[in-house]
């Protein structure tokens, strides 16, 4: 799993769009039998696979939006769609209640450092994942965070089992449901007048890659943290270290959970 994810960690942080990546990741070995295992799937999940990424679930828009709606609320306590597309693209128009975590370490910030869900408690969340057509970006973070799950588990239950990728990404959401998005547009990445922010973008993405070379992901206060809590006393040690007034992994966030703020995500971020 470690060789699988820093594969990923190396290769996929670099891609600048939804279809660039094979060059990147052609070599890989990207299948990781133990993430099989330990699925769990209380969403219908479109029969298709990934050319590069293994082992992950598709859900059409018409679920999202039905998951949006309440439908699955008897099966499901809560849910969080992240949109993994280039905060020019989110700021143009998304998902009403999207999280914009397009780099790999704002996610592990979200989900690990310092989670936005309950993941304490029992709960059964669904992590949905989306880019712009979810051919790569959406694919990428979904496989990020399986695999670093995968690993800080090492053989126990997953921490996020529900987690799916939106099968056609915005553009086809937007298409069926643009009464859910907010502003109710579509921003094509390749949009002419975002040149600019699209290659700025891009070397970030590249700076992302260099930094992740080195200093893996699995050597984070973070990741060893969770990692020998849940190896020492399982799931118990979590909830304990979730408790109010306990310490988590890293107090101190990436960036805000809201408002989106697209200039010092952009701009500020260590190059």
């Amino acid at each position: 799993a470690a060789a699988a994810a820093a594969a990923v960690e190396a290769g996929c942080v670099a891609a600048s769009g939804d279809g660039n990546a094979e060059n990147a990741l052609a070599s890989s070995n990207l299948e990781d039998s133990c993430l099989s295992s330990r699925f769990a799937c209380t969403l219908p999940n479109e029969n298709r696979t990934h050319k590069l990424f293994s082992e992950i679930r598709y859900i059409t828009p018409q679920t999202v939006a039905d998951v949006m709606s309440g439908k699955y609320s008897g099966v499901l306590d809560d849910f969080v769609i992240i949109d993994c597309r280039f905060p020019f693209e989110y700021d143009g128009g998304h998902i009403e209640g999207a999280r914009n975590l397009w780099r790999h370490e704002l996610v592990e910030d979200a989900f690990l450092a310092n989670p936005i869900v309950d993941i304490c408690n029992g709960q059964r969340v669904a992590v949905i994942f989306h880019c712009e057509f979810s051919s790569h970006r959406g694919p990428a973070q979904y496989y990020h965070l399986r695999t670093l799950d995968s690993s800080i588990t090492v053989g126990n239950r997953l921490i996020y089992p529900e987690v799916y990728v939106m099968e056609g990404g915005y553009k086809s959401f937007y298409a069926q449901f643009s009464s859910l998005c907010t502003p109710k547009s579509y921003l094509p990445m390749d949009s002419k007048p975002h040149t600019v922010d699209k290659n700025r973008c891009e070397v970030l993405l590249d700076c992302a890659r260099v930094r992740a070379k080195e200093n893996k992901w699995d050597k984070t206060s973070s990741f060893l943290t969770l990692h020998n809590i849940i190896k020492r006393d399982g799931f118990d040690g979590l909830r304990a270290l979730m408790q109010p007034g306990s310490p988590t992994p890293n107090s101190q966030p990436i960036v805000p959970e809201s408002p989106y703020t697209p200039g010092p995500q952009i701009l500020d971020y260590p190059r």
